[in-house]
Order: C-alpha cells, then structure tokens, then sequence
C-alpha cells in the first residue's frame, strides 16, 4: 500500500512567527509598510492558488516573488531584487520552521516499520512563495520516512492535475493508494486517478485517522 499526503494543514502546521518576521524582513528589504505588503502578498498569494487549483498550472518560488514586486508596483530591479527576498524567505523558514506533531511522527514511524502491512510512504504538495526542496530539507529529509517527495515547483504541475500525482506515484502499478489531505478541490481528484480520498483538516486530523487505519 502507498500512503500518499499532502503537507499543509495535513502533516505541518504554519508557524505564525515565520509570516511576521517574513513580513517585517521584506517591508525592510523594499522600503514598503507592512500593512501595504501583508495585503499585496495575500492577494498574490490567492490568485496563485486559484490559478493552481483551477489549471493545475504550478510556478517556480522566484516566479511568485516577481509577481509580488510587479503587484506591489515595483517595476526596476526585480530580476535582482526578487532573488533577494526569495532567500530572505528560505532564511527565515529555517530559523522559524513549521510545527510538526510529535505523535503523528511516532505514528508514521510506526507504519512504515510495520513489516506486516508494507506500506510506502510519499508526498504530493503544491507550493508557491518557498519552494519544495527548502521545505523538504527543513521539516521532512532528516527524518527518513518518505519514500518519494514531489513538490508543485519542481515540474510545472500542480494538484489537481493528473501530472502532479504521476510524479508523486512513478512506480505505481497494482498497488492501493491512500492520498490524505486538507483541500477537497485538489486532494480529492486523486479518486480519478485510482486512489482513495481521505480528507483532513489539520495534522492532529492525520493522526486520528492513521490511528485508526494502524
């Protein structure tokens, strides 16, 4: 069996800290006042999700620092300028990292230790403003679980599109698939190309349903 996950508000939760500092960072970088920015990146941020959910269109981290700069006005520099706050970000997402459930590690843990019921376990997760490999080397490589990580970045492809989930299922052949996430519009597709739908709303949600399965 394979149990695939998304990862936010499914097994990380966002650390409030790292959106404030974030945002006094950029405001500091840009000379901007941060109530200006907090409502531009919002606004980014919703119109690239939509795009996300809607076409399964996926954009490269940098690519969604430029459209902040292009939203905030700022037109001169931003091939120079937008790299800088794109490691601003990386920075600040490692010193404030997200929060990860202590028992819904030892939970997972336990399932792919579970030599009676093999099981694999993978990621499938759309990302925009910090890209995959940053969130992937932070909260999920030491921890040697995942069999397969794909991150919407990576390739282009975003859930819910067919393309996202072959990336995240390549060896896939007879074997059941499991997709457990937050976002029914994007998550939940995942029945059309095989597997079966759990939907969650945080990761306290996860562990109640991996207790229940293991």
């Amino acid at each position: 069996m394979i149990l695939s996950f998304d990862v936010w508000n499914t097994l990380l939760a966002a650390n409030p800290e790292f959106k404030a500092q974030r945002l006094h960072a950029i405001c500091n970088a840009i000379g901007l006042p941060e109530d200006q920015v907090s409502v531009k990146f919002d606004e980014t941020k919703r119109a690239l999700d939509f795009i996300q959910e809607n076409t399964g269109k996926a954009f490269t981290s940098l690519f969604c620092w430029q459209l902040l700069l292009k939203n905030l006005g700022i037109k001169d520099d931003i091939k120079f300028i937008a790299p800088v706050l794109l490691g601003i970000s990386n920075m600040l997402f490692k010193q404030y990292p997200p929060e990860f459930n202590v028992e819904l590690i030892k939970k997972l843990r336990k399932v792919k230790d579970d030599t009676r019921r093999p099981c694999d376990l993978v990621l499938v997760s759309n990302t925009n403003f910090v890209p995959g490999y940053v969130v992937w080397e932070t909260c999920f490589n030491h921890l040697d679980l995942f069999e397969k990580a794909y991150f919407s970045d990576e390739s282009g492809y975003a859930k819910p599109s067919r393309e996202a989930f072959a990336e995240g299922w390549p060896y896939v052949s007879e074997r059941k698939i499991i997709h457990i996430g937050d976002n029914v519009k994007t998550d939940g597709v995942c029945r059309l190309y095989g597997a079966d739908y759990v939907y969650v709303t945080d990761p306290k949600d996860t562990l109640r349903v991996l207790t229940e399965v293991y």
